[in-house]
C-alpha cells in the first residue's frame, strides 16, 4: 500500500500501536507530521462544557482507552524531548485555533522553566497518566533527565500497584547517581512518585560516587519527606530506609575531615540536620524541604539549586520533639 494511503489512513485513526504492526508500516508513518498529528490527537484535551449557568462542568479524566493510547505515545522512542515539546506546541496551537477566546486565559510553555508554568488545561496529560519506564531507568541523559522533570511538573505519576514502573526508578534513582546526573536524582525523588531512597543509595552516592552535595541533599531530603509520610499514613513509630548514622558514612567522614575537605564539614551537618527531621512528625512534604535547604541545601553550601513540583502543596513544619 503506497504510503500517501497508509498516512491518510493515519491521520483520521492516529492509534500509537499501528506502526507496532509492521516493520513496513512503522517506515511509512515515520514522518515528522505523522508523529505530529498523532501526538495532537492524543494530547489534546477540550475545555470543559458550559452548563446552563454559563459555569464549565469539571473536566472529566480520559477514559481507560484514551489513558492506555497516551501512555502507549509516550512509550514510544521516537517521542524525543525535542519532538515532544513540538508536539505540545502544536497542540496548544490547535487548542487556540478553536478556542480563540481562551488566548489570554493560556500559559506559555515554559519547557526551560516548568516551576513557573501554571497548570496546563488544554492536554490530557495529568496525574491519571504514567511516566514511561524509558524515562526512569538510565543511561541518563540532558535530555532525558529534563524530559522526565517537566513531566513531574505535569504531574504524572508511577503506578506502584499494578506495574513495575517502581522498581525501575529505584534502579534508575542508582544509576542516576553513579552518573552524577543531579536533574534526574532530583526528579525521580519528587514527592508525588512517592519512591523512597535507601541506605544503599546514600551510601553509594557518598563512599562511592564523589559525595556530591547536591546528590545526597535530595537523598537526605527524600528519606525525610518518605519518613514523615509513612507517619502520615501509618502513624508515629514508623522507621526509615535511610540511617543518617550509618557507621561505615561517619567513618569516611572522620577520613574526609582529616583530609581538610570542606565537604567534611558540610556533610556532617547535613546528616545532623535531616537526622533531626526525622523527628518531626507528619510535616507537609515541600516544609520540610525548605526547612532543609534553609540548614544545608543552599547555593554556599555546594547545593545546585534544583526547582521540584510540590502538587501547590507546602505547608508549615510541625515539630513534636521525638519519635
Amino acid at each position: 500500500m503506497p504510503p500517501e494511503i497508509i498516512q491518510s489512513i493515519f491521520s483520521y485513526c492516529p492509534n500509537p500501536h499501528l506502526p507496532l504492526a509492521s516493520l513496513a508500516i512503522a517506515a511509512k508513518l515515520s514522518t515528522e507530521r505523522m508523529f505530529t498529528r498523532c501526538g495532537v490527537s492524543l494530547l489534546s484535551k477540550d475545555i470543559p462544557v458550559a452548563t446552563d449557568d454559563d459555569q464549565p462542568t469539571e473536566d472529566p479524566a480520559p477514559p481507560p482507552h484514551t489513558r492506555a493510547e497516551i501512555e502507549a505515545l509516550l512509550r514510544c522512542r521516537w517521542l524525543s524531548w525535542p519532538r515532544f515539546q513540538t508536539i505540545l506546541r502544536a497542540v496548544l496551537t490547535t487548542f487556540l485555533s478553536h478556542h480563540p477566546s481562551t488566548t489570554s486565559l493560556i500559559p506559555a510553555l515554559l519547557f526551560d522553566e516548568p516551576h513557573l508554568q501554571p497548570p496546563l488545561s488544554f492536554t490530557t496529560l495529568s496525574s491519571t497518566i504514567s511516566i514511561p519506564s524509558r524515562l526512569l531507568h538510565g543511561p541518563w541523559t540532558p535530555t532525558k533527565s529534563s524530559f522526565l522533570h517537566y513531566l513531574t511538573f505535569l504531574n504524572l505519576t508511577i503506578d506502584w500497584s499494578t506495574t513495575t514502573l517502581g522498581e525501575t526508578a529505584t534502579a534508575g534513582l542508582a544509576e542516576a547517581i553513579e552518573s552524577k546526573s543531579r536533574l534526574a536524582v532530583a526528579s525521580l525523588l519528587t514527592e508525588h512518585l512517592c519512591l523512597r531512597p535507601t541506605q544503599a543509595h546514600l551510601r553509594s552516592s557518598i563512599l562511592q560516587h564523589g559525595c556530591d552535595p547536591t546528590i545526597v541533599f535530595h537523598l537526605l531530603s527524600a528519606a525525610v519527606r518518605a519518613k514523615a509520610r509513612s507517619r502520615r499514613e501509618l502513624g508515629p513509630g514508623q522507621g526509615s530506609d535511610v540511617n543518617t548514622l550509618d557507621p561505615s558514612i561517619w567513618a569516611w567522614l572522620k577520613r574526609l575531615e582529616g583530609t581538610g575537605d570542606p565537604r567534611a564539614g558540610w556533610l556532617k551537618g547535613a546528616l545532623r540536620a535531616a537526622g533531626d527531621a526525622m523527628k518531626v512528625t507528619a510535616a507537609r512534604a515541600e516544609g520540610l524541604h525548605r526547612e532543609l535547604v534553609g540548614v544545608c541545601g543552599r547555593e554556599r553550601d555546594g547545593v545546585e539549586r534544583i526547582e521540584m513540583w510540590w502538587g501547590g502543596g507546602g505547608g508549615e513544619v510541625e515539630e513534636d520533639g521525638g519519635e
